[in-house]
């Protein structure tokens, strides 16, 4: 779960960094070169390069200084909300299985809570109470986010349980419909049909999904180092997949092999 929240900041790193070398280039594309002594336009947070290849721009600055559309107002569990169709098609036995939204925030307010309760000392020790505003910050912060987390989880519970009463009523409905007017209501049997065919077709995609998804993550765990970034390697297994009857966006591909590194990364540490 935490892995791909981290893949969304990631790929919101990523798409302001490609901003901002646009605009670096524009900046380089506008600028009249003058003496040899001519340091260029002001390309920060890139910098101009040279190599055998020709020249490139290097990124250069601090990341964490980037500023990411919804860094003020978006938190662990404003993006969860965000990301949270991302998990039916990246499941695993390391983690959940067929779980329900709820449970995603359920355990990610648990993680906060371990955050917010750090500092309370272990076999019996005596805590000390003297602490800064710093530090107070350091454990309110998640213990507040942790609670925000267990709404957003009771919300999530309430809206399965009244879709599943609503499922329920119109069921019952559709029954009594049945037994009064003895004959089957046609249009409610194209209802259900084609609600099971639904149902069918999307676990046949999640299955699917998890197989491309393992044939191009065992692929890139053994060829990774050919490739010289994620981006690369999307692109070329987008069309091999596509050459194996799978058709996906090279976003979802990309996707694939960050948490695919994200998990070696887990099991070396």
């Amino acid at each position: 779960m935490m892995d791909l929240i981290d893949i969304y900041w990631q790929e919101e790193r990523e798409k302001e960094k490609q901003r901002l070398e646009v605009e670096a280039r524009a900046r380089l594309a506008e600028h009249h070169w003058g003496e040899e002594e001519d340091e260029g336009p002001d390309l920060y947070p890139f910098a101009l390069r040279h190599n055998r290849y020709g020249e490139f721009l290097e990124f250069v600055g601090d990341e964490s200084e980037l500023n990411l559309s919804g860094d003020d107002d978006l938190d662990d569990v404003e993006v969860l909300t965000e990301i949270i169709e991302w998990f039916a098609d990246n499941e695993s036995v390391e983690g959940f299985v067929d779980a329900e939204p709820s449970e995603y925030f359920a355990a990610l307010a648990l993680l906060l809570v371990e955050e917010a309760v750090f500092f309370i000392p272990a076999n019996g020790e005596k805590m000390d109470t003297t602490v800064n505003l710093k530090e107070v910050k350091c454990f309110v912060q998640p213990a507040m986010k942790s609670m925000k987390a267990i709404c957003y989880a009771r919300e999530a519970e309430s809206r399965v349980e009244h879709e599943l009463a609503l499922q329920a009523s119109e069921e019952r409905i559709a029954a009594l419909t049945v037994e009064v007017a003895s004959l089957a209501d046609s249009t409610a049997i194209y209802k259900m049909e084609k609600k099971a065919s639904t149902q069918k077709a999307n676990v046949a995609r999640h299955v699917k999904n998890r197989e491309a998804a393992q044939l191009v993550t065992k692929e890139w765990e053994a060829n990774s180092q050919n490739f010289r970034s994620t981006a690369a390697g999307a692109k070329h297994y987008k069309l091999w997949l596509e050459g194996l009857g799978f058709y996906y966006e090279i976003t979802t591909v990309c996707r694939w092999l960050q948490l695919s590194d994200n998990r070696n990364k887990t099991k070396k540490s």
